[in-house]
């Protein structure tokens, strides 16, 4: 056998390929080509042993496939069967018990002989009929993995073992190695979620605080707006009441004033005439110690704006019309200013 080290594919030497991939190993000799078809003559006829109890229920079904000569020796086969588990459960002669298995088994052996001289027969079979998984098909299964292994032991020499028992402690140890750095990284990736999720826990109280304190607030606001409207409506209803009374006050203090206006500028007559002295008449001219009057009109004083003492009050508009009071005075009177305690034209206390 030749010594396979020449490097595969990503560094992989090619005996470790042949025996990580068993459809490589092919065999090199006489002696390994008859132990395979050993093995796989086992294998089929374990497939067909398994298919045989299936294929007997099913007979008139499959009769026309096997032929009359294989229905015959199935047949035989079922009937051998029967009675070898007749004698099983009734205790009988040994002799006769272990005469029947023998004719069991020489009749197996004839069935298989017959199917597998028709290579199409038991590929047709194999695909025709379905058996449900059992412990035969596990069997089966192994078998296949040891046909595999025995096949691997014949074709690697002793150096590709040792190469091979090298690559698998390399790999091993690579797997070590992968399996720390995978967990190290899911340990970081389950922080990282973990502080993620902390911090999304976190903002989304703040959030929810924050909603809070704004709807607190906005209730706070209008609970304030209401009572600020409350107190104008209730400021602005004293502002009237009391507004209304200084007018009703305002109004008594000009029908008090016009009272007295009137009283104070009552017409004086001279004690022998009834008329008034018409203002115009005469001037009078001098001091508080001589008088003396003419009949030229006396200029009086410049009378000084009514807007300067009387309040702009629309609802004492009396007030604002001027009139001529008349005034007469006999011959041997000389008129002096009138001295008046009040006068319209001086602000008093309370206007």
């Amino acid at each position: 056998m030749k010594s396979m080290a020449t490097p595969g594919k990503a560094g992989v030497p090619l005996g470790i390929m042949k025996w990580l991939d068993p459809c490589q190993l092919k065999p090199d000799c006489t002696e390994t080509e008859r132990i395979l078809t050993v093995l796989d003559e086992t294998i089929a006829k374990l497939e067909i042993t398994r298919l045989i109890p299936r294929v007997i229920h099913s007979l008139e079904r499959f009769s026309r496939m096997l032929g009359p000569e294989i229905t015959r020796s199935l047949v035989e086969h079922q009937k051998l069967s029967m009675e070898i588990q007749h004698l099983l459960t009734s205790p009988g002669d040994e002799e006769s018990r272990k005469a029947v298995e023998q004719h069991l088994k020489c009749s197996m052996r004839n069935i298989l002989r017959l199917i597998l001289a028709n290579p199409l027969l038991y590929h047709g079979l194999k695909y025709e009929v379905w058996v449900r998984q059992s412990a035969a098909d596990v069997f089966i299964k192994a078998f296949m993995e040891f046909r595999d292994l025995t096949l691997e032991r014949l074709l690697t020499s002793p150096d590709e073992e040792k190469q091979k028992v090298q690559f698998m402690k390399e790999t091993i140890l690579q797997l070590d190695k992968n399996m720390g750095t995978i967990s190290a990284l899911q340990a970081e990736l389950t922080e990282a979620i973990q502080t993620r999720d902390e911090e999304v826990n976190k903002k989304d109280k703040i959030i929810e605080n924050l909603k809070i304190s704004m709807e607190n607030l906005s209730k706070e606001c209008e609970a304030e707006i209401q009572q600020i409207m409350k107190e104008g409506e209730k400021q602005r209803k004293l502002d009237e009441e009391a507004s209304q009374i200084r007018c009703a006050k305002l109004e008594e203090d000009v029908l008090r004033l016009r009272a007295k206006l009137k009283a104070v500028v009552q017409p004086v007559t001279h004690p022998g005439s009834s008329s008034p002295v018409q203002p115009g008449l005469g001037h009078c001219q001098g001091s508080r110690g001589s008088h003396s009057c003419s009949g030229h009109p006396v200029p009086g004083p410049a009378h000084p704006p009514r807007e300067q003492f009387l309040p702009n009050i629309p609802s004492i508009p009396a007030l604002w019309h001027w009139e001529a009071i008349p005034v007469s005075c006999p011959p041997s009177f000389s008129p002096v200013p009138l001295q008046l305690p009040w006068s319209p034209f001086r602000p008093q206390k309370g206007l």
